[in-house]
């Protein structure tokens, strides 16, 4: 439960940082750490602790309350996987100009997206960063 937990923290960390416009190894200059210490954080090579997800988020401008808060909805929330739409909405209250530029798609109603539309989505968001998505 307690690695679980822990990893699920990872992804989380690894999602704002791979979906903010700061790279990976800008991130660990920031903060005078070795080449690919962040990946070995996020892949659980090296033990993610407090001190790790409270600099990179200071590194980023992000303040720990809405990382937390987004880490712990409410239970009935916690069903569905962290999203990329919320991380960029995370990083967006911080940092407008953190969201990776995309191409500019027609205005369209979100309503009309299908749930499972937005799950194919998103998973395949988090595939194109690496995390792998759980399955409810």
């Amino acid at each position: 439960m307690v690695n679980e937990e822990i990893r699920r923290f990872a992804r989380l960390l690894e999602g704002v940082v791979r979906l903010s416009k700061v790279s990976v190894r800008e991130v660990e200059k920031r903060l005078d750490m070795g080449h690919g210490s962040l990946n070995r954080i996020f892949n659980g090579k090296i033990d993610l602790k407090l001190r790790h997800i409270l600099s990179v988020l200071e590194a980023l401008d992000v303040p720990p309350e809405q990382f937390f808060r987004l880490a712990y909805r409410e239970k009935k929330d916690v069903q569905a996987q962290t999203t990329a739409r919320e991380i960029l909405d995370l990083l967006d209250a911080r940092m407008p100009s953190a969201r990776p530029a995309v191409a500019e798609e027609p205005e369209r109603n979100e309503a009309s997206i299908s749930d499972e539309e937005l799950d194919r989505r998103i998973h395949e968001a988090l595939l194109r960063f690496g995390i792998e998505p759980r399955e409810s």
